[in-house]
């Protein structure tokens, strides 16, 4: 995903500084496994380049420069994991003028060259432009000995018709039908694994990573960028599967979003059938590892078959590792078993009483405190001041970002403040141009509507 998001901000960078016989959205390969559309029309421009361009709107500018942006952007990845990006051209001698006679001179690209009727150019050593009458086509990374290899292939895409081209694909139907100014379809195995899990939680043990996908549309509200997703597959039987496994989460309500501090670097809120709810994760290989880890000197999984209601995971300090849990349990039964851990506790980690149906877990990585409250609900943390102390967070989350998570099935939030800077990772520091001054991105996962 990162890559995805990095070919992106380079063809965005280059657009910076509908349908005929050949549409430009055909040039996408038609077994693409995934694409997004960006609808950058109304899009303001960064700060630094509206300055520079005395007020003109990102539109204009890109016309100046023979493209289109009345229709959208479109990204992609393709089966054999190169990333592209493409765009309408509307003046396709503009843009040829506008590699050689600016951005070559720049060294951002080499000088275009030829290939039947098509012009081809480097952008800074990877990424491979292609343009024709109709599409402006970026294509990579290739090392340069497969550059070459590539432009035969992007050759290929730039003359396809309506007959090879993605638009009569399934994913293109799919993203077709979302509303959002920026939206994504694709197939589970296109994510990092890493993203992939919450991603596609509800998927079946048994699905392929190619018959489970996401579709996700983005939109700022205030300082939220809402990613409003939800996973699905064209495969009857796995989408059967996968709509009934999230009928394990309920809408989330207001019991732990108030628990978020406005420093929190990241939040999970669910609301969940614990025992239907631990089926679901054991499905998900990623998560089932993670389970596993953590049922090192506590039963975990017992723990979770307990829940009943609404439960938060909070990151509270990105740096220092400090995080804290909270649920609503059915039963506190597995409390009878805490004297058989700490025997059975693995060597080098011990768990001590902390007072009522408080415990204390050290050794090897492990340092935190877990217990129940008189009223049934489950606590963790890292740091003792992290105990569940309900109504006395003296700096909560913004009302404007907790209204939000009420009512969502699932929701995943992230605070950039702790991450956007001069370390910003590339993904995310293409958010605040893309989409504005966005403090908060606010993930969600729900059935599939349609």
């Amino acid at each position: 995903m990162k890559q995805f998001f990095l070919v992106f901000s380079l063809a965005a960078a280059l657009l910076l500084v509908s349908c005929s016989e050949k549409d430009y959205v055909n040039v996408i390969p038609h077994d693409s496994i995934a694409l997004m559309a960006v609808d950058m029309k109304n899009m303001e421009l960064p700060k630094e380049v509206a300055e520079a361009s005395e007020g003109q709107s990102l539109s204009f500018m890109a016309g100046m420069l023979g493209i289109d942006l009345s229709v959208p952007v479109y990204a992609f990845e393709t089966k054999e994991g190169n990333f592209g990006v493409c765009a309408k051209v509307e003046d396709v001698d503009r843009v040829k003028a506008c590699v050689n006679d600016m951005l070559t001179q720049q060294n951002v690209c080499t000088p275009l060259t030829q290939r039947k009727e098509f012009f081809f150019s480097v952008i800074k050593n990877s990424w491979v432009l292609g343009i024709s009458d109709e599409a402006l086509l970026i294509m990579g990374p290739a090392v340069p000995s497969a550059q070459s290899q590539l432009q035969h292939q992007m050759a290929q895409f730039l003359e396809a018709d309506s007959d090879k081209g993605v638009k009569d694909s399934p994913l293109f139907a799919k993203l077709d039908s979302l509303q959002a100014p920026v939206r994504l379809v694709a197939q589970a195995q296109a994510l990092p694994e890493q993203v992939a899990a919450p991603l596609t939680l509800g998927a079946p043990k048994d699905a392929d990573a190619s018959q489970v996908l996401i579709a996700a549309e983005m939109k700022t509200e205030g300082h939220n960028l809402m990613i409003l997703s939800h996973a699905f597959s064209l495969n009857e039987k796995v989408n059967s599967a996968i709509q009934d496994n999230l009928k394990a989460l309920s809408p989330i309500g207001n019991q732990y979003i108030n628990e978020m501090s406005d420093s929190d670097v990241a939040a999970v809120f669910l609301n969940v059938d614990g025992a239907r709810f631990l089926d679901v994760i054991k499905a998900n290989k990623s998560l089932q590892l993670l389970l596993a880890g953590v049922n090192t000197a506590v039963d975990m999984d017992n723990i979770i078959r307990s829940i009943q209601g609404e439960t938060a995971f909070f990151v509270k300090d990105g740096r220092n590792g400090d995080w804290a849990m909270y649920a609503q349990l059915a039963k506190t039964d597995f409390l009878g078993d805490v004297d058989y851990w700490k025997q059975s506790a693995p060597q080098g980690m011990s768990i001590q009483d902390q007072g009522k149906n408080a415990f204390r877990v050290t050794g090897g990585d492990a340092k935190y405190i877990f217990g129940v409250t008189d009223d049934k609900q489950f606590y963790a943390a890292t740091n003792d001041s992290l105990m569940l102390a309900q109504g006395k967070n003296t700096h909560p989350a913004p009302q404007s970002l907790t209204d939000k998570i009420k009512g969502q099935r699932m929701a995943v939030v992230v605070n950039l403040s702790p991450l956007l800077g001069e370390q910003a990772d590339m993904s995310l520091s293409f958010i605040q141009p893309l989409f504005g001054p966005v403090e908060y991105v606010v993930y969600t996962l729900s059935p599939d509507p349609q």
